[in-house]
């Protein structure tokens, strides 16, 4: 018994030092690019017959960089914690959604700052955040249904509906848009279905497939007249209403009382949608 409790105890300390260093890579990370300019170039892309062009601009390579750091961060810090059998890089990516909209976000900040002592101070609450999002990760992993989860559904939708708004003020080429959303709606959703014992490959079908649905939403509303918080408030009724449903089917406790209380909710959201538009 004291050889396990010491083994634990070196896991955790173990994941405690890899956790420590990734925050410290983001915080150095998102210091440096708002010190650091790197120089972009502009990239000609054709897909089904269509030219799009991109440019592929400093901020782009710094997300790319912080993305990756990110993703294998995070596969080494729940490596850390297995005492037989290591995580498969799938099982690890289902905790990547939460992380990386945090981070990218961060980055996307740091050019409506123009002092640095504010860009800075940035960069050390977006590690603050991932801190904590993490350890909420670790704690909900052990007890699926307690105060954790709760708190990771709260912040996974606020995130939600953030990235949502984004996408859409953007204004993107439907082909842009709608891909972006079908990533960031599929990473979310597999945040909320990874903690209900069903297995990994299920929880990315079911992630890839509301995050299909609301690519096509998203395609849909781009031939509208919404303005963006109308267009953001129907992403995310419709992002809570499927994920929702099938979080709790996952769950094996989706009732009548369940789907009624969806159905009011996708009501509720398309007035609000109305109503600002």
């Amino acid at each position: 018994m004291e050889h396990n409790n010491g083994f634990d105890d070196a896991m955790r300390e173990s994941r405690g030092r890899l956790l420590a260093s990734l925050v410290g890579l983001v915080v150095l990370t998102l210091a440096t690019a708002s010190f650091v300019r790197l120089p972009g170039r502009t990239v000609l892309v054709g897909f089904l017959g269509s030219e799009v062009s991109y440019r592929f601009s400093g901020a782009a390579q710094y997300t790319l960089l912080l993305a990756g750091m990110v993703c294998a961060g995070l596969v080494a810090v729940w490596r850390a914690g297995q005492k037989r059998q290591a995580v498969s890089l799938l099982t690890a990516a289902t905790f990547w959604g939460l992380p990386l909209h945090i981070v990218l976000s961060g980055l996307l900040l740091l050019d409506t700052l123009s002092w640095w002592g504010y860009q800075i101070g940035l960069a050390v609450l977006v590690g603050a955040v991932i801190a904590t999002v993490i350890t909420l990760q670790m704690r909900s992993a052990a007890q699926p249904l307690g105060p954790a989860r709760l708190a990771l559904n709260g912040i996974t939708y606020a995130i939600a509906l953030l990235a949502f708004a984004a996408i859409y003020a953007a204004r993107w080429r439907s082909l842009l848009s709608a891909t972006t959303v079908l990533m960031a709606s599929t990473l979310l959703s597999a945040e909320l279905f990874r903690d209900t014992d069903t297995p990994t490959w299920q929880v990315w079908l079911w992630s890839g497939l509301v995050g299909l649905l609301l690519s096509e939403m998203t395609w849909a509303l781009n031939y509208t007249q919404l303005n963006t918080r109308a267009g953001a408030v129907l992403l995310l009724t419709g992002f809570y209403v499927l994920s929702g449903i099938i979080q709790q089917h996952l769950w094996q406790r989706l009732s009548r009382r369940a789907v009624i209380e969806f159905g009011a909710a996708l009501a509720g959201g398309i007035l609000v949608a109305l109503v600002l538009s």
